[in-house]
């Protein structure tokens, strides 16, 4: 153990040197006499649309797919047949939302093989062994509730439930005494082992039976058998993601997802609520036949428990409606319903409906209905977005009928508008020209995806914004790093580097910027619909990138008030926040470059220091990434040694920094402190990284010692 120990203070010596022998110092003045504008207190938060099976397949705690052969493309996608005879049939549907179901006959089995991967590893290329793969994941111990509605048409035997997997495979008789009519038969199943499968329905007898609204749900999902999560409940490690960001806010259900390609695929947020098997399935948006990539949606989660995760996570519920244009990068970029038709009168009191859905009392029609689905209590909702990425005069003439009416109805509200589908140009102009002529008093959504170092060069993008216009919500974006192999790998340190840099510029601009969240959410692996993201998942696992553990570093660790400093250069960008009450400062330093920098932080009219810390993402290479069983990059704690005005800290070469100072009565011990971390597969571990700044700050000294730049 000993020569391991000495071999890594070698090879660490070695690295310290070679990395941090351009060190250089930096003087940055933290000043009570600079406290500046208030930090929006919504400025960080999460956009969580139904892409890359991120809710379908992801959030949505069923493992079951296609679970009521509603699938447009394919009413069979995810069911396999064996012996027994089956087709679909929609002559005694349970209700007329949902008119499609299996009629079986005979002895044999249905199974489903649920969310299945599509691609090779991290392309898009079909591969036809994965699509045909079972893909439930089970966890050893793990209790599932099994459901399916089945009728009876002449049946005589028995029906069996069971997960089918290598370990599995107990086979659970379900009582089907009852179900003459439209009957749910629920059993429960226990898995071995944590292991891939599927979930069986098992036919012993001759006759022919119904069956409808497939389920299988993990006990352990969050809000399983809780009077508010009344009809879904929520996949736990997937929740445990978001939680961990502390949103402020969260923007759904889209995104392009709101928009429809077609008049009737428009999301229509009444077809989202109520009972599972009353809600009006369709197909997604994402969905992709011509590659073979199916995709539709259950609307398990849908309005209400988008609702519900808001209420459950204490941040701002943000709908997006859609303007009545359909989604223009998709389509003819002009179509869209007319305002004073039977259609766009359905579609204005849609959302007046869903506000009262919202804030009504229970002495309201859609009041009500919010009582009855589990949550009596209002939902409080202070914004609606329409439109998503819309532009042109066919898309502001629709929002200006629309904004009137929420406005007459509901005048608290308030309302976010779109600035299209590019960060800058001129339909981007005229967006904003709309703006602060006639509706200074919007939040307008910006959405932009960017490379080439962009974000990096646009630091200042807001520092100019009119201060007396609208207000700005980066509802959507992202940086891709250029030239860095495959998908996992362009959700590297390097991109998460550019995003914290532009983040320093929001913080520093969030008297004009007052929402901002990363987008997309999250991917399924090798069935993605998009090439970057914030957290892929697997079956079995979840693997956050580099870049959301920046979003959670800086949505966890955030003053009330902006402190104005200036130091933004050497590939150093900063930003330093102060909330007055818990007495705590938080000086963010993004050092861009691959050498340390000697940061000197002094400040001035706090009085005495009372401890510092950092919260610290970095690696040697800017390529480092994370992926499902491969995690590199986390963040990790160190304590730090204050001053009686300040501290010394050495930022290392590629690294996110988030210092939090204490002072007054204040402690770093009552603020944020990172949760559990997954385990890191990589040369530099924290403890590592901590004998690397050992001998970083030792070089540092003696250079200071003997004179040496």
């Amino acid at each position: 153990m000993k020569k391991i120990v000495s071999v890594l203070l070698c090879a660490a010596m070695i690295f310290s040197m070679s990395v941090y022998s351009s060190a250089v110092d930096i003087k940055l003045e933290i000043s009570a006499d600079n406290i500046g504008h208030d930090v929006s207190d919504t400025l960080y938060g999460l956009f969580l649309e139904d892409i890359s099976y991120a809710v379908e397949g992801g959030l949505c705690a069923n493992l079951a797919a296609n679970d009521s052969f509603e699938y447009p493309s394919n009413s069979m996608c995810a069911w396999r047949t064996k012996g027994v005879a089956a087709e679909i049939a929609e002559e005694t549907p349970m209700n007329e939302n949902n008119t499609k179901y299996l009629k079986v006959t005979g002895s044999g089995s249905v199974t489903n093989i649920g969310y299945v991967e599509y691609y090779d590893y991290m392309s898009y290329t079909m591969n036809e062994e994965k699509r045909n793969t079972p893909d439930m994941g089970f966890k050893a111990g793990e209790k599932y509730t099994a459901s399916v509605y089945f009728k009876n048409i002449d049946f005589d035997g028995d029906v069996y439930m069971y997960l089918d997997s290598e370990s599995n495979g107990e086979k659970v008789k379900a009582d089907i005494s009852d179900c003459g009519e439209w009957s749910k038969v629920t059993v429960e199943l226990i898995s071995k082992a944590a292991e891939d499968g599927a979930f069986t329905v098992e036919f012993d007898g001759q006759g022919t039976i119904l069956m409808d609204f497939v389920s299988l749900i993990p006990q352990s999902s969050h809000g399983y058998g809780s009077s508010e999560w009344k009809y879904t409940s929520l996949r736990s490690d997937l929740y445990k993601v978001i939680e961990d960001l502390h949103p402020r806010f969260i923007r759904f259900p889209g995104g392009c997802f709101v928009e429809g390609d077609s008049f009737d695929n428009i999301y229509n947020w009444k077809n989202s609520i109520g009972p599972i098997e009353e809600r009006k399935q369709n197909y997604n948006l994402w969905q992709d036949l011509y590659s073979g990539r199916e995709y539709n949606n259950s609307y398990e989660i849908g309005y209400h428990e988008y609702l519900q995760l808001c209420d459950d996570l204490g941040a701002e519920p943000v709908p997006v409606f859609s303007a009545g244009v359909l989604c223009q990068g998709r389509v003819n970029p002009y179509q869209s319903i007319k305002p004073g038709t039977e259609e766009w009168n359905v579609l204005v009191q849609d959302i007046l409906d869903f506000v009262e859905y919202c804030n009504g009392g229970t002495d309201t029609y859609w009041g009500q209905k919010r009582a009855e689905n589990g949550h009596p209590e209002a939902f409080d909702l202070k914004y609606i977005a329409i439109g998503n990425e819309n532009w042109g005069d066919i898309y502001w003439d629709n929002f200006a009928v629309i904004k009137e009416a929420v406005n007459e109805a509901y005048p608290e509200l308030q309302i976010i508008t779109t600035s299209g589908a590019w960060l800058e140009g001129d339909e981007f102009d005229y967006a904003w020209e709309k703006v602060n002529t006639l509706y200074p008093d919007t939040i307008v959504d910006e959405h932009y995806y960017t490379s080439g170092g962009y974000l990096f060069d646009n630091n200042d993008r807001y520092d100019s914004y009119d201060r007396n216009g609208g207000k700005v919500f980066l509802g959507e974006y992202a940086a891709t790093a250029d030239g860095v192999g495959t998908m996992n790998t362009k959700c590297n340190l390097w991109a998460a580097i550019e995003e914290a840099s532009f983040m320093t510029g929001l913080e520093r601009n969030s008297d004009i910027v007052v929402m901002a969240s990363y987008a997309p959410a999250f991917a399924k692996l090798n069935a993605q619909c998009w090439t970057i993201n914030g957290t892929w998942f697997d079956s079995q696992s979840v693997a956050s990138s580099p870049s959301y553990y920046v979003q959670m570093l800086n949505s966890n660790n955030l003053g009330t008030k902006l402190i104005n400093t200036e130091y933004d250069r050497d590939g150093i960008y900063q930003v330093a926040t102060v909330d007055e009450e818990k007495e705590i400062i938080y000086v963010k330093i993004v050092n861009a470059s691959g050498i340390a920098k000697v940061i000197d932080i002094d400040t001035e009219g706090f009085g005495k220091i009372n401890d510092a810390d950092a919260q610290i993402l970095s690696s040697y290479t800017k390529r480092a990434c994370n992926t499902v069983g491969n995690m590199t990059t986390v963040p990790y704690e160190k304590e730090l040694s204050p001053k009686n005005d300040g501290l010394l800290f050495t930022a290392a070469g590629y690294s996110v920094n988030v210092i939090r100072i204490s002072y007054g009565e204040g402690t770093t011990e009552n603020i944020y402190h990172l949760p559990e971390m997954p385990e890191t597969n990589t040369y530099f571990t924290p403890a590592i990284q901590t004998i690397i700044d050992f001998f970083s700050n030792l070089i540092n000294q003696i250079k200071s010692i003997f004179n040496i730049a």
